[in-house]
């Protein structure tokens, strides 16, 4: 209100104070107390009113959820609850100004949180829209695993298992299930090494999402299902990658020559990736989903790999020399909880699937039963629904690609110090040859592949590989070269650097 309050000796004995009062004007100077003791010790504050805001929104499945818990997390701690009401909605007022997660839980649904972080802004009602909840299933929910190098889909109690891909040549393996169960990703070496491949189940549907002359692994669904983050040697080394789920907008993440990186896991609120590194001194990390704030959290000596998050983000599960352990998000409290490889949590974080040999098991997380799930299984990824249907889906094989125009790629690795591939592809039967020239233009190399069919060529067992010698066995200087590319009356130049 304008009003300072102070102490002041004035007209008295050397500290001996009384209280004022005075306008922030200057005027009406008030003394308060007029006490023969000092008023030295007696404090006066104004009341600071603290600056609060508010949250609403509404929990949805496939309808609106009622009797949906929410609950608004600072870090670890729970700042306030809440219940949805019959429409679904829900309201939390009075919040202190700042960073905040919102988590949303109910039985048979998968836990739900707000995707990254929520600001509480002064005398606001931030409305976050829809936090959607997925049904889980009658059945626990799915269960993708890998037999025989082929896709199956079963229910999570072992039942209704349907093969869901079938290549003769190809090896298909790392399945991810979309948070909403309509999408399966995984990688294939259907086109001659491994690429990530997206299954849309609904329709039976199959698209190619990468196509590098270098393998790409270890698909995993961000839980908004808008990202896939996955592992790439397209560098020279595995770091771990991240697109859109139509294969778009591809982003390094780790970008760490010499070091291989892989097994991303995303974070239930989508604010970070956890993945397996054979850098040291740490097996496991965790970063931003931006690959900001990298750090380590299993430090053992022991091989520590497969890490994922429970659904309510409490826990880590990870593979620790063929046995499996769990640890919090700060990579303390490690405990094992049996022998086996690849764990996968179920949707509502109270069962734990695992391989055991080659057997699939299901560990309920409560009262420590195991069922067995199955034989021949090599990897497994959990998610809702139901399968519905136990018939045989036949997914339509990939077409192959039809060149049209003959194309020089990049090199790969590029930078590169140990030899490189040279990636191209041909529209017509042709005599192929290359020439690498240094920067001053002078030839250092040619290599003659001969006569090569239409087709592509930007595998590693079909692309032109060079040593990084000229034509006498000499290594060459580090620097910038050009190489060149002729194929009958095609001709075209890229460069690469030597390093």
């Amino acid at each position: 209100d304008g009003t300072i309050t102070f102490l002041s000796d004035r007209g008295k004995a050397k500290g001996d104070y009384d209280i004022y009062s005075i306008q922030a004007d200057g005027s009406n100077l008030t003394r308060l107390t007029d006490n023969p003791y000092s008023n030295m010790e007696i404090a006066i504050r104004p009341k600071i009113e603290e600056k609060v805001g508010n949250l609403k929104g509404t929990l949805k499945g496939t309808v609106t959820i009622e009797g949906g818990q929410i609950e608004l997390l600072q870090g670890n701690q729970i700042v306030r609850t809440t219940m949805s009401n019959s429409s679904g909605s829900f309201t939390i007022e009075n919040i202190p100004l700042g960073l905040y997660t919102l988590k949303a839980e109910k039985n048979s649904y998968q836990t739900a949180f707000y995707q990254g972080y929520l600001e509480v802004k002064e005398n606001q009602t931030t409305n976050i829209g829809d936090l959607i909840l997925y049904k889980i299933g009658e059945a626990g929910g799915i269960m993708v695993v890998i037999k025989d190098g082929d896709i199956y889909i079963q229910n999570a109690d072992g039942s209704n298992r349907r093969l869901a891909t079938e290549h003769t040549e190809a090896t298909e393996k790392n399945p991810s299930i979309s948070p909403d169960g309509r999408y399966l990703a995984y990688s294939s070496n259907a086109d001659g090494d491994d690429e990530i491949y997206l299954l849309d189940m609904t329709n039976k549907s199959t698209t190619k999402l990468t196509n590098n002359i270098a393998p790409d692994n270890y698909p995993a669904f961000s839980p908004s299902g808008t990202h896939i983050a996955y592992s790439s040697n397209i560098a020279g080394s595995y770091d771990i990658w991240m697109m859109d789920i139509f294969g778009q907008g591809t982003i390094n993440l780790t970008n760490s020559p010499g070091i291989n990186e892989t097994q991303p896991s995303f974070s239930p609120d989508g604010r970070y990736i956890l993945f397996s590194s054979s850098a040291s001194p740490s097996d496991i990390y965790i970063m931003n989903i931006d690959g900001t704030n990298r750090r380590g959290l299993a430090t053992e000596e022991t091989e520590d790999t497969e890490p994922v998050f429970s659904p309510d983000q409490s826990l880590i599960a990870y593979n620790s020399n063929n046995n499996i352990y769990t640890m919090k998000l700060d990579g303390g409290d490690k405990k094992k909880l049996t022998e086996g490889t690849s764990p996968k949590f179920s949707p509502d974080g109270n069962s734990l699937a695992f391989i055991y040999g080659n057997t699939l098991y299901r560990l309920n997380l409560t009262n420590y039963e195991l069922t067995e799930l199955g034989n021949g299984i090599s990897a497994i990824s959990w998610g809702i629904g139901t399968v519905e249907n136990p018939q045989i889906a036949q997914i339509t094989q990939i077409e192959p690609e039809v060149i049209t125009v003959s194309v020089l790629l990049q090199s790969f690795p590029n930078p590169a110090n140990n030899g490189c591939y040279i990636p191209f592809k041909l529209s017509g039967d042709s005599n192929v040859t290359v020439e690498i020239y240094n920067i001053l233009g002078q030839k250092v190399r040619r290599i003659e592949l001969g006569e090569r069919k239409a087709g592509s060529y930007t595998k590693q067992d079909r692309a032109i590989f060079w040593d990084m010698k000229n034509n006498f066995g000499q290594n060459v200087a580090k620097g910038l070269y050009f190489y060149q590319l002729k194929a009958g009356n095609f001709k075209a130049t890229k460069a690469m650097v030597v390093r």
